[in-house]
């Protein structure tokens, strides 16, 4: 139960971020939008850094540090810039269906840049998850 419950916690986090910040990139431009994100967080991101720092930083290697800048500045930061936005003039409940692509993307990615191979087990989920995502849609549409 408990490995569930840290696993919806932060979906639920996510999901609640996501209205949040669509709500006020409708007053206030996305750059904005994500900047007090991190600065209103920091406090408690910074604990997590430091209790999570290596103790040696001269093993980290530097392809691990382009990765790290990639995935805080523009995976993180800038590209919610586009999506706050996205949000904004698109609406949560439309735009926010076009995450449920970044499984294929990541899945593609994977195989095409590091050479992974996709199991079988990687497909069926991204396809259910898809199938899901087109009941929800037909149901809504009837409604």
């Amino acid at each position: 139960f408990f490995i569930q419950l840290l696993v919806c916690c932060p979906v639920k986090a996510a999901s609640t971020g996501y209205v949040y910040a669509a709500d006020l990139s409708t007053e206030m431009p996305g750059w904005e939008v994500i900047s007090w994100t991190c600065a209103l967080f920091l406090p408690v991101t910074a604990v997590f850094s430091i209790w999570l720092m290596p103790t040696d930083f001269s093993n980290v290697s530097a392809p691990s540090w382009w990765g790290f800048a990639y995935a805080a500045l523009i995976s993180q930061f800038i590209g919610f810039f586009a999506w706050n936005a996205g949000l904004a003039i698109g609406g949560v409940t439309r735009v926010s269906q076009v995450q449920f692509l970044q499984t294929f993307f990541t899945l593609g990615f994977a195989a095409l840049i590091n050479g992974e191979s996709i199991g079988r087990d990687a497909i069926i989920a991204a396809c259910v998850t898809v199938g899901i995502l087109l009941a929800m849609r037909r149901m809504r549409m009837r409604g």
